[in-house]
């Protein structure tokens, strides 16, 4: 009879001995990880760092050692926007883009056409023709520069008939109107205020001469300046987007220099009123 083996069963738990130990040595250096430091030297503690913070700038401070930082670099943040459950979604419109206006925007330009009259004996009733300039300051508010020339006619009284001939007047007016409205409408009517910059001039028939003390000087023409303030009314015609049509009535008084441009003395042209009727028209840039 034979003798029982007793190394068969050891032989046969060896090899669950052998995984049990291979599995206990990523434990064993897991906690050799926690407890042990590099060999560099022991970190500072935070009674060590507690320390340091207590000193001001003016005082020498001492470089702390530590391990290295278990948390990565932080990635910059990201801000969340968050939507109450209990409070309803509000959605903002984008700003609309800036509107870019374009060259020359606000201004026109036309023609200006019309009769003059005075009050006075010296001139008759004549014609002139010129151009315009405009800009809108407002919706409702626009200013105006023309210039404008008319030939004209001396009056039976005036004198001058047989001495100066071909007389005329060249005229700057500077205007600014504003526009009647009715429920936040123009109505087409717009009060207006200006102001005229008047040069009438003539040639002599013979030439004349002169002598202001610098020695005689012999003279073909002259010219005297005047200003006139003006109230009018401007009433829209046709109004469409590339062309509008006015129909302007102003009044004023005249007022004229005490001199010519040559020297003379004015002794003839006195202060009058008068009156224009015009067309303008506006061509928008």
């Amino acid at each position: 009879m034979s003798r029982p083996n007793r190394v068969a069963p050891v032989t046969r738990r060896a090899p669950l001995a052998a995984l049990a130990f291979i599995s206990l040595i990523p434990l064993a250096a897991g906690c050799a990880a926690l407890h042990d430091h590099p060999p560099r030297g022991a970190a500072d503690g935070l009674q060590a760092a507690a320390h340091e913070a207590s000193k001001d700038d003016t005082e020498k401070k001492k470089v702390l050692a530590t391990e290295p930082p278990r948390h990565e670099t932080p990635s910059p943040a990201v801000e969340v926007e968050t939507v109450s459950c209990d409070e309803p979604e509000q959605h903002v419109a984008p700003a609309p883009p800036a509107r870019h206006r374009r060259f020359l925007e606000g201004w026109d330009i036309g023609v200006v056409a019309g009769g003059a009259a005075s009050s006075g004996a010296m001139l008759e009733p004549g014609a002139d023709l010129g151009l315009r300039g405009g800009y809108a300051i407002s919706p409702l508010t626009h200013a105006d520069l023309s210039l404008t020339y008319g030939a004209r006619r001396w009056g039976g009284a005036s004198g001058f008939i047989g001495a100066f001939d071909s007389p005329y007047e060249i005229t700057t007016d500077l205007s600014i109107r504003q526009a009647i409205t009715r429920n936040g409408r123009p109505m087409g009517l717009s009060p207006m205020l200006g102001f005229q910059l008047t040069s009438v001039g003539w040639d002599f028939r013979h030439p004349v001469v002169a002598d202001d003390g610098s020695g005689p000087r012999v003279l073909s023409s002259d010219l005297l300046d005047s200003y006139a303030p003006y109230a009018g009314l401007a009433t829209r015609l046709i109004d469409s987007p590339r062309m509008r049509l006015d129909w302007v009535v102003k009044a004023g008084a005249r007022f004229y220099a005490t001199s010519t441009w040559e020297g003379f003395t004015n002794d003839t042209f006195h202060p009058t009123g008068f009156v224009q009727v015009q067309l303008e028209t506006h061509f928008p840039f």
